[in-house]
């Protein structure tokens, strides 16, 4: 049961910092077509 929760809580984790990476990624992406140039 313990380990179960572990998995569940680990994926979780996961998935929010993948949610965090993607969106930064599309961010510094929209920045850098506007201007050109890389605005971090």
């Amino acid at each position: 049961m313990q380990f179960i929760n572990f998995l569940s809580h680990n994926t979780i984790m996961m998935k929010k910092t993948l949610l965090i990476t993607f969106f930064s990624l599309i961010r510094m992406f929209m920045l850098f077509d506007r201007t050109g140039q890389l605005d971090v």
